[in-house]
């Protein structure tokens, strides 16, 4: 048991399963197209693992450990605790130009994470002074201008 909570039988609950994702493209006049790609995710499993020696709990286990050797304590009861979710909204402009009658171009402005949301996606899971640090988070917004030939 952790914290009073039995943790062989786990249930995922109902937020850390759920995701929508969206997407889209709307034509708009002079041959320009509009489209967006809307994320919502949910967040990282929230862990605390102890490393604990048996100085730190002698009668654990009942009997001695090996010198020098730690065992895994959960803190936090499995899927009980959750980072805030991921949400992201990715956008392009496009432009088609037609130059000759079997040449066209495509040009397109993506934005990507457009609201510039810096959700965590991984933290530190030990339980220690750097528990819940984040290791990685999303990327920044990010701008991008590329180009399609056809011919």
């Amino acid at each position: 048991t952790v914290d009073g909570q039995s943790i062989c039988k786990i249930t995922t609950p109902m937020k850390a399963l759920a995701q929508l994702k969206l997407n889209g493209s709307v034509p708009l006049p002079f041959d320009f197209m509009a489209s967006a790609i809307y994320q919502d995710l949910p967040g990282q499993v929230i862990e605390a693992v102890w490393s604990a020696t048996m100085a730190s709990t002698p009668n654990t286990l009942g009997r001695p450990l090996a010198t020098g050797a730690t065992f895994s304590l959960p803190i936090v009861a499995p899927n009980s605790m959750f980072e805030e979710r991921i949400r992201r909204m990715d956008l392009r402009l496009t432009k088609y130009v037609n130059i000759t009658k079997k040449m066209r171009l495509q040009a397109n402005l993506d934005v990507y994470n457009a609201f510039n949301n810096n959700a965590v996606q991984a933290v530190n899971t030990t339980f220690g002074t750097n528990w819940l640090q984040p290791n990685t988070v999303l990327d920044p917004r990010l701008f991008q201008i590329s180009g399609q030939l056809t011919f």
